[in-house]
């Protein structure tokens, strides 16, 4: 039986039974699919000397959350934690949804490609706050990174910006904010310096610049001056210094024309414009030999300004898209393509919508043309779009698609947040692999990866020096396969033992830096013929070797929430679900090859299964987070477990993913991470949060 069919099994048993429970229902095609609902109420431990009971803060009814004994006097809106927890002696977590960077909406500003950092640069632009001077970059893994204000040049926008590969830097000149602006600055390794030539251009705003690689230098024609008078000015940038230029013949005075340099045809090319009369030009011209040729071009573009102009290397074209047209008085949305002399209107399945003022920047052989933001006459927008091989493709901020049962560790050879895995909404099981450093999401693309799989286990095997990946639910029935991450790569390990773990999912595995090796136990595979399709076995892993354990431990179950107790030296088991759908709430550790039950010393906090624990070493506990129980639903609720007691946490606010989600500690933070999963409303997330004490 595969994981669908498992949780919609599940559901029926329940309803049955006649169980009050919360169903969280979700649509696969034309399957009603909900997780795993358990179907009892949990036993309450007789409360321990001194324990003390805290609101929870949520908003489930009180009546569900009172407590038999009035003498424990909940205090807060919702009622107390119906569990014997040990007094909070930790800080309130706080918990901070992680917000994926991107520019503000804007319109007017300047992108261009930095050959040197191999990244994307955008600067200034116009958007709610008024003229800005902010700086980002975008690589080509597609993450948008905010750059420091301090020492970047003036808020402006109409600057004209280009990167000079002959002096391997990108160079910003001119632009309007309350004057226009005639200053030159380099921005190299993330840094920019206002340069000092002994001559420049006047004050220029809107002008058109461009690389010319047949005469290595940077080309600048036209623009408005301070006096907002059209120029048909041609000066070059080279070396740091500019020179301006007295060529036999030029286009007319006009701003906002559309240049890019033509690498393949040797020159660089220049269309359209608005002019001095308020019309949109459209003529073509070239720059070779030091002046400038009308091109005679049948079947050209309509005339614009403001447009988007870029040389897309992966067809070897100059791309021109998006711009003001006068005689219509519309922004365009069309794609046109020059090369060998013609211009050919190019269909595109997707376009930009319409627009105007926008940035564009010449392509990579990985990204094709890149375009930014822009005015659609109904304002601002914000969206990222590349042309490549004849279409365009909206780019959207880089992190990972919405799912649940999703797999998260902390990689401590590459120092990262591992991603793998999970479940879509509509039902499509995911093999991606994504790290998280520094607030950022980023796709990872190994050569070979493990089969799509949801609910597979992962921990970082400290004796070995690699992620470890085992096995995990696919749409057709469960991955067998045992897989190392490392720098990168996935690579499946064939382990040397003459038996392995069944395939599973829903496992609980953890590394035991005490004793040396990973301990895997239980889960779930319904064509095991005993306990309904749980497992209650242990198996440890070290060396690429798995072996079996014969300890006796917890009874068969599912969506235990397992993590490394390195205060105590011990691996520490929460919960988990049973063969009758009921949420555990027993507590067990495992050392030197032996599982203990510490459930009437340690306390409990709700039974739950599909939460999720992590070691938090700044903290010195194990942190429980989430899950559910019939009883109380999706839980929001955090406990710590340190020196064999669970403590009750209040938190700040809470995830979305209150069950099934992966969390990883990550020590760059000090805190965990969490992705995905489902709340009580079966909204599967895509939000990243973290938390610390």
């Amino acid at each position: 039986m595969d994981l669908i069919s498992h949780s919609v099994e599940r559901q029926a048993w329940a309803r049955r039974n006649g169980v009050s429970i919360l169903i969280v229902v979700m649509f696969l095609g034309t399957i009603g699919l909900g997780p795993t609902l358990a179907a009892s109420i949990p036993r309450a431990l007789s409360p321990l000397p001194h324990a003390l009971v805290r609101s929870a803060g949520v908003d489930t009814p009180a009546s569900e959350l009172a407590m038999a004994s009035s003498s424990l006097n909940p205090t807060g809106p919702t009622g107390a934690v119906p569990a014997t927890v040990r007094p909070l002696t930790t800080p309130t977590l706080n918990w901070t949804q992680v917000r994926t960077p991107t520019p503000t909406t804007t319109e007017e500003d300047s992108l261009v490609y930095d050959a040197v950092d191999k990244e994307y640069v955008l600067f200034g632009g116009y958007n709610a706050s008024g003229v800005t001077k902010q700086t980002w970059t975008y690589s080509l893994s597609g993450v948008w990174t905010p750059l420091s204000t301090s020492g970047a040049p003036p808020a402006r926008v109409g600057a004209q910006i280009a990167y000079d590969a002959a002096d391997h830097y990108v160079v910003l000149f001119g632009g309007e904010n309350s004057s226009v602006l005639a200053d030159t600055w380099k921005f190299v390794g993330g840094k920019w310096t206002k340069l000092s030539p002994a001559t420049h251009p006047p004050a220029t705003a809107f002008g058109s610049m461009t690389y010319d690689a047949a005469a290595g230098d940077v080309l600048l024609f036209g623009g408005f001056n301070s006096a907002f008078t059209d120029l048909n000015t041609t000066w070059t940038f080279k070396g740091g210094a500019w020179t301006k230029l007295t060529p036999s013949r030029a286009p007319s005075p006009r701003n906002g024309a559309q240049l890019s340099d033509d690498p393949k045809d040797g020159t660089p090319i220049l269309f359209g414009g608005y002019t001095p009369s308020g019309t949109t030009a459209s003529d073509t011209w070239d720059f070779n030999g030091g002046t400038w040729h009308h091109v005679t071009t049948p079947g050209a573009p309509p005339g614009r300004a403001y447009g988007a102009m870029a040389f897309d290397p992966s067809d070897a074209k100059v791309i021109l898209s998006t711009g003001y047209n006068s005689t219509t008085g519309h922004v365009l949305a069309d794609t046109w393509e020059y090369g060998g002399g013609k211009w050919n209107k190019v269909a595109t399945t997707y376009n930009p919508s319409g627009r105007y003022v926008d940035a564009s920047a010449d392509g990579t052989n990985t990204t094709g043309v890149m375009l930014f933001g822009g005015d659609s006459r109904t304002g601002p927008v914000s969206d990222v779009w590349s042309f490549q091989k004849g279409d365009w493709h909206s780019v959207h901020p880089k992190a990972p698609a919405a799912r649940y049962l999703d797999s998260l560790v902390w990689d401590a050879a590459d120092r990262y947040v591992v991603l793998f895995g999970g479940v879509t909404s509509s039902g499509v099981f995911l093999g991606d692999t994504w790290k998280f450093a520094n607030g950022v999401w980023t796709p990872i693309y190994p050569k070979v990866s493990p089969l799509a799989v949801a609910g597979t286990m992962m921990t970082y095997d400290g004796t070995d020096g690699y992620v470890l990946l085992f096995s995990g639910a696919t749409p057709t029935g469960y991955s067998y396969g045992t897989w190392s991450f490392h720098h990168g790569q996935w690579k499946e390990q064939g382990s040397s033992s003459a038996t392995v773990p069944p395939g599973r999912a829903g496992a609980s595995m953890s590394y035991d830096a005490q004793d040396g090796y990973v301990v895997l136990f239980g889960g779930y595979n319904f064509s095991y013929p005993y306990n309904s399709g749980l497992y209650r076995d242990t198996w440890t892993y070290a060396g690429g070797v798995w072996n079996t354990s014969f300890a006796s431990g917890p009874s068969p179950r599912d969506y235990a929430e397992i993590s490394y107790d390195s205060t105590d030296g011990i691996v520490v088991l929460f919960g988990g679900e049973s063969t009758g759908y009921t949420a555990y709430s027993d507590t067990w550790e495992f050392s030197n090859g032996y599982w203990y039950n510490v459930t009437s010393s340690a306390g409990s906090p709700i039974g739950s299964a599909f939460g999720a624990a992590v070691d938090d070493t700044y903290d010195s506990y194990v942190l429980l987070f989430g899950g559910y129980n019939s009883s109380y639903g999706v839980l929001p609720y955090a406990y710590s477990f340190s020196y064999g007691s669970w403590n009750y946490q209040p938190v700040s606010a809470f995830p979305p993913g209150w069950q099934m989600f992966g969390m990883a500690y990550d020590p760059a933070i000090s805190g965990a991470v969490l992705f995905g999963g489902l709340n009580a409303t079966s909204v599967v997330s895509a939000q990243t949060w973290t938390v610390t004490g």
